[in-house]
C-alpha cells in the first residue's frame, strides 16, 4: 500500500514533519503485525462495511450488464452529451496523473 501525505499549504515545515513523521510509525508498525481483533474494531468494521458496499455494487452491475457510476450525472442530449464526455476525459487525465501516468494536456 502506498500513501501520500500533503501538508496544509500555510504549515511550516516543523508543524508538517511531526504528524508526517507519526502517521509513517504507524504505517510501518501497522505493515509489522497483525491488528488485535478486540483491541482494532474500527479497521475490521470499515472494511467489513466496504466490502458489502462493493461487492453489492458489483452484483448490481452484474445483474444490470454495464458499469454503474454513482457519481456521473444522468444528463440527456448533445450539450449534455459533450459536457459529460468532457467530465470523463478530466477524470481521466485525473487518474493517469495521480498514478504517476501523465498524460500531457491535448
Amino acid at each position: 500500500m502506498n500513501y501520500q501525505v500533503f501538508p496544509d499549504k500555510n504549515a511550516t515545515d516543523e508543524e508538517f514533519e511531526t504528524p508526517s513523521k507519526t502517521f509513517a510509525k504507524i504505517v510501518s508498525e501497522d505493515k509489522e503485525r497483525q491488528m488485535h481483533l478486540k483491541q482494532e474494531k474500527v479497521p475490521f468494521f470499515l472494511q467489513n462495511k466496504d466490502r458489502k458496499v462493493i461487492k453489492a455494487h458489483y452484483e448490481k452491475e452484474k445483474k444490470t450488464g454495464q458499469e454503474i457510476w454513482p457519481a456521473k450525472r444522468a444528463m440527456h442530449g448533445t450539450e449534455a452529451d459533450l459536457i459529460s464526455k468532457a467530465d470523463e476525459e478530466l477524470h481521466s487525465y485525473a487518474l493517469d496523473w495521480l498514478v504517476g501516468g501523465k498524460k500531457s494536456i491535448s
